[in-house]
């Protein structure tokens, strides 16, 4: 394995990027103490995740980790649908098209810009598979569907909360559009609170830190997980194999 080069010392990047990935368990409390389906409480369904401003991870949790890289599309198709002007703090996106991120309409990703000082400088985002969402069959999963019109509703990308005030308008036309308004409901403000949440302890980080550090970090973090790849990849031996 090739040593790595580092532009931040490596006792401050052990510090900062497991402080990082404690946000992300810290989200996953806070989902599942003020959730109340089973899916959030029990079978621990869901994700929590940071990302950079372009949508590239940061850090993950430690649940559903293949929703990690969907989080990243849905914020991805966030800063295409919304410009630069249109998204502010405290803002709170919800999307689950999965012909843009999600796996499938049952599983509705939060997401929400961090901003320090009027700078964009992440984004948090979480994923619940919700009870219902108004598909052919309860539950969402349809044997008989033969288009995703069959598979419940379908969102490109909607804001949800603006400026840290819940869009009543959006929370109540998407939760009566299921069978289980209620619960839909509690999932959506759960996903909220984990996402209140991250913005709050990465603000904290950058009051403590500063920007140049994090960013740093940030920076570090993306080179040392290719290096670590690489070094995976390279232990593999020349060759090919199938499976039947």
């Amino acid at each position: 394995m090739q040593p790595l080069i580092r532009s931040v010392d490596p006792v401050t990047f052990e510090i900062l990027s497991h402080r990082l990935h404690q946000i992300t368990k810290e989200m996953a409390i806070a989902l599942e103490r003020t959730g109340g389906t089973v899916n959030t409480t029990q079978q621990r369904d869901y994700m929590t995740s940071l990302y950079r401003p372009d949508g590239e991870i940061l850090s993950a949790g430690e649940t559903m980790g293949h929703h990690v890289v969907c989080a990243g599309f849905a914020v991805k198709r966030i800063l295409e649908r919304f410009e630069a002007d249109e998204i502010y703090p405290d803002d709170i996106f919800l999307l689950n098209d999965p012909y843009l991120a999600a796996i499938h309409q049952s599983d509705i990703y939060v997401v929400s810009p961090i901003h320090y000082r009027e700078r964009l400088v992440g984004w948090s985002a979480t994923f619940v598979h919700v009870n219902d969402i108004g598909a052919l069959s309860p539950g969402g999963d349809s044997p008989d569907a033969t288009e995703i019109f069959h598979e419940g509703i379908r969102i490109p990308g909607l804001k949800l909360v603006e400026r840290g005030k819940l869009r009543k308008d959006v929370f109540e036309t998407v939760t009566h559009m299921t069978r289980q308004p209620g619960m839909v409901g509690l999932d959506l403000k759960c996903e909220i609170a984990a996402n209140n949440v991250a913005k709050a302890r990465m603000q904290d980080m950058y009051d403590h830190y500063g920007p140049k550090l994090l960013d740093a970090v940030s920076s570090e973090m993306i080179r040392y997980s290719e290096t670590l790849l690489r070094s995976r990849i390279a232990e593999i031996p020349d060759g090919s194999w199938s499976e039947q």
